[in-house]
């Protein structure tokens, strides 16, 4: 079920919204990221292990304003900003290396919602409820729904 609802949005993005990179940590994340998802995307990504295949987090860029309009946060800058983990805020960097360090190089995927009419915080919460439904659990590295 969840791999068939990961498949559902990417059939939705089209081919051109659907952007996929492997981070292995040699090259900074914020230059690997910049250099796979161009800004303005609006969406979900998905980390997964290459190692296994386990999807380690789903997260959203863009959160959708009562007018209809995005707020300026896209993918690209929401993936590089400061994350709050363990009660402190951390460079995304330095998350990242840590998942990296746990799971392996990672493969992230970003597939655009927006033009396919469905806001990010949706499509976020149905593939988390799918992950829940299909695993058991949500993935390792979120922490909540």
């Amino acid at each position: 079920m969840f791999e068939d609802k990961v498949r559902e949005y990417r059939a939705l993005a089209g081919p051109s919204g659907v952007f996929c990179f492997r981070w292995d940590g040699k090259a900074p994340f914020k230059s690997s990221s910049k250099d796979a998802v161009q800004k303005g995307i609006y969406g979900i990504y998905i980390f997964s292990s290459i190692r296994n295949g386990l999807c380690v987090y789903i997260g959203k860029g863009g959160t959708l304003k009562q007018d209809g309009a995005m707020k300026e946060q896209d993918v690209i800058t929401r993936l590089n900003n400061r994350k709050r983990r363990r009660k402190r805020r951390r460079s995304a960097e330095d998350v990242y290396r840590e998942w990296l360090a746990k799971y392996g190089p990672m493969r992230i995927e970003v597939i655009s919602t927006w033009h396919a009419q469905k806001a990010p915080g949706f499509a976020e919460a149905d593939l988390l409820q799918a992950h829940l439904e299909t695993k058991g659990t949500l993935p390792a590295e979120n922490s909540s729904l």
